[in-house]
């Protein structure tokens, strides 16, 4: 995805832009959209963003284990 060829280019910012427009629909989970988003933003020095980001997906995950 341009998500990740954005990534491994080091292209951080671009990465995100693509991410913050896609949809959760387009991740095999909606988790797996937050744990990127929070891997992108401590790439972007967004460390306590990051937090919040990991946080939340943790939280979602725990929820569908539960179900």
């Amino acid at each position: 995805t341009s998500i990740m060829l954005n990534l491994m280019d080091g292209n951080y910012e671009q990465a995100w832009n693509f991410l913050d427009q896609s949809s959760s629909n387009e991740f095999s989970s909606p988790g797996k959209k937050l744990l990127l988003c929070a891997q992108v933003q401590n790439l972007l020095s967004h460390s306590e963003t990051g937090k919040l980001y990991y946080d939340s997906a943790r939280v979602f995950i725990e929820n569908e284990i539960k179900l």
